[in-house]
């Protein structure tokens, strides 16, 4: 008779759990988007297109889950964020480096880019600390099934107009 309340108990806490990621993939299937710890204290978001090849990545430094009210994103070293970068999205699979691209500063906030065959790096900055730092370093390739959300175009050497991002 012990057994059958000890047993509902367990049945309870079974269906209490929350999902793993084998029960999320198994209902839902394949996932567009996934985060990943690069480094202890450094985060990557992959946003995948309809084939399955990533066609975003963020990589930022690891935020923390409750904001205090005095909030000033985390910030990694543009050293940092150019290791990460050459190990996520290696030089020789950016193709040939066409332009630097826009960059721009509106108080401490701020940002600049760099325009590749295959890809456009953009840099998130924060210009008030010393030295600036990166609060997001972001990857766009240029596949024809990724999403082009183009704000602003650059002119190449070559008079051809590229999304600088």
């Amino acid at each position: 008779m012990r057994t059958l309340p000890v047993f509902i108990v367990f049945l309870l806490l079974a269906v209490a759990a929350p999902p793993d990621s084998f029960d999320l993939h198994s209902r839902f299937g394949k996932p567009n988007m996934e985060r990943f710890t690069v480094r202890p204290d450094v985060t990557m978001t992959a946003d995948y297109g309809p084939d399955g090849p990533a066609c975003f990545l963020n990589i930022r430094p690891r935020q923390p889950f409750i904001k205090d009210l005095d909030f000033h994103p985390p910030e990694m070293s543009m050293e940092t964020a150019v290791e990460v970068l050459n190990q996520v999205v290696p030089i020789e699979t950016r193709g040939k480096f066409l332009i630097d691209g826009p960059s721009f500063q509106a108080g401490c906030g701020g940002g600049t880019s760099k325009v590749y065959e295959n890809l456009t790096i953009s840099f998130g900055l924060d210009y008030c600390s010393k030295p600036f730092g990166v609060q997001v370093a972001m990857v766009r390739f240029k596949r024809s099934v990724c999403p082009t959300p183009c704000s602003s175009y650059v002119v190449n050497p070559q008079g051809e107009k590229i999304c600088a991002f």
